[in-house]
């Protein structure tokens, strides 16, 4: 997964393994993430495309596969999704990528390193049949944040054993958090 470095000038590709999986006619293959690598922090919201490839010999339309989002091993997700996800192309045919787009939004009650899981789905006499799935960790950060603006810390200080006086201007860049004297 993607680590959340210091220094925002630091980008990681971390590398995807294709999930395949085929259920009658229905096939598919998972084909990325955009943006591969989420951190938002509590209540932020952002747009994401999910892509899988059409390995089946059935073509796909938005009344026929969809997508939903879960927290792994759970019904629903924490992250205000839509309960179906449809694919934005009018029909995907074999060997052909379906987009499948849709916002999501942080939850406010929880953060750290949470798992969710990506299901493709296919309508099968009324009944939702898995087609393929992937998980992935979005990084939730606690909306509480800061940014050192000023300082008066010296690069080397003797060796004197004598206090210093510093001072600093810290900015609160908290999404949703007021501070307080």
């Amino acid at each position: 997964e993607i680590i959340d470095y210091i220094d925002d000038t630091i980008q990681n590709s971390a590398p995807t393994t294709p999930t395949t999986s085929s259920s009658g006619n229905y096939n598919a293959v998972f084909d990325s993430m955009t943006p591969d690598g989420l951190i938002l922090t509590t209540g932020q919201a952002a747009a994401v495309n999910i892509k899988f490839k059409n390995n089946g010999s059935t073509s796909w339309n938005e009344s026929n596969v969809w997508l939903e989002i879960t927290n792994k091993g759970e019904a629903a997700s924490s992250f205000s999704v839509p309960d179906k996800v449809t694919v934005t192309e009018t029909s995907v045919s074999n060997g052909q990528i379906g987009n499948f787009t849709f916002n999501l939004t942080a939850p406010t009650d929880r953060s750290g390193l949470l798992n969710q899981e990506f299901t493709l789905y296919y309508n099968k006499n009324g009944t939702p049949t898995k087609i393929a799935s992937i998980g992935k960790f979005i990084i939730v950060k606690p909306g509480v944040s800061a940014q050192i603006i000023e300082h008066n810390i010296p690069i080397a200080v003797s060796n004197l054993w004598k206090p210093i006086d510093i001072t600093m201007k810290i900015k609160n860049t908290s999404a949703d958090t007021a501070w307080l004297n």
